[in-house]
């Protein structure tokens, strides 16, 4: 987000009140943004996947460090105090509990469609302005539906 508002700043004109922004930074948001959803998308499937198969979840996300977009992963789980189960800690302070994947499925989501909608939006603006310009939305409306679909019953992007 911080880079959008960088774009929006340095294409601001004072003088005539219009935003100008070059095709090669469109093209960069639009990359941006699809990315974000696409790691929402592998954190949801992911942990999903980790839980099922009982192994540790590595969270993915991104951060900006001076004025770069760093892609990063890290460990995300709970403790859960189980000392019958194969996959208890053995050693250490932790010895008996057994770490599961963590994640917050609901916000998760909730950011995805977020993300979703403005990309939505970008896309559609562009395409009105640029009639070569294609985004890919039936895609991302049938993965996240089919999250939707799997923890709720409700389909939110169709409304």
């Amino acid at each position: 987000m911080n880079d959008l508002i960088t774009l929006y700043a340095g294409s601001y004109n004072a003088d005539t009140g219009n935003i100008t922004i070059s095709k090669d930074n469109l093209v960069s948001l639009e990359q941006q943004l699809k990315a974000c959803i696409e790691v929402g998308l592998f954190n949801t499937n992911n942990y999903l996947e980790c839980k099922e198969k009982n192994i540790d979840y590595l969270y993915s996300f991104f951060e900006i460090e001076q004025g770069n977009i760093m892609y990063k992963q890290k460990e995300s789980y709970k403790l859960i105090y189980d000392p019958q189960n194969e996959r208890a800690i053995k050693t250490g302070r932790e010895t008996g509990y057994v770490k599961i994947p963590d994640l917050n499925v609901k916000n998760e989501l909730l950011l995805l469609i977020n993300y979703y909608s403005f990309y939505k939006e970008f896309g559609m603006a562009l395409m009105k302005v640029n009639k070569n310009f294609f985004i890919d939305l039936d895609k991302y409306n049938f993965e996240i539906n089919s999250y939707f679909q799997n923890y709720g019953g409700n389909t939110f992007l169709n409304k």
